[in-house]
């Protein structure tokens, strides 16, 4: 055999191998896109959560339904799953509590097990305390 198409044979060999590692670490490109999902509905339920607090500050009580956060200015239309375009849920509880739900692709990572924010595939709801807002924000990682 030709020790060019031997060289040539195991560089091939060695491009194949890193892109199968490379997907195998990464993810599939699908994975990757549902990752990518589930980090957008955790961000609009963090934004959701921003703009209940404004709202709780101007009014001095939760709203019914979370249309009462569009006015236009700071919000001009409420966040979407930006899978399905459904609504997420929002439920007041009382005067101060409210929860808010989304269904996720995929469990979140690990590493993020401490987190408020964690959660498992399917759906998951938060309960927030609107009265112990603002500090609470800063421990949501929000500002």
């Amino acid at each position: 055999m030709n020790p060019n198409r031997v060289a040539a044979f195991l560089g091939l060999a060695v491009v194949a191998v890193a892109v199968l590692a490379g997907l195998w670490l990464a993810g599939s490109p699908a994975e990757q896109r549902l990752h990518r999902f589930d980090l957008r509905r955790t961000a609009d339920l963090r934004s959701l959560v921003r703009m209940l607090d404004l709202y709780r500050q101007g009014n001095d009580a939760l709203p019914e339904e979370l249309e009462a956060l569009v006015d236009g200015r700071i919000m001009s239309r409420l966040p979407e799953d930006p899978e399905t375009s459904d609504a997420y849920e929002y439920r007041r509880l009382s005067s101060d509590a409210y929860e808010l739900c989304a269904r996720f692709s995929l469990p979140a990572p690990e590493s993020e097990r401490g987190d408020f924010w964690y959660h498992d595939a399917g759906r998951q709801c938060y309960r927030l305390d609107a009265a112990a807002m603002p500090a609470a924000l800063e421990r949501l990682g929000l500002p």
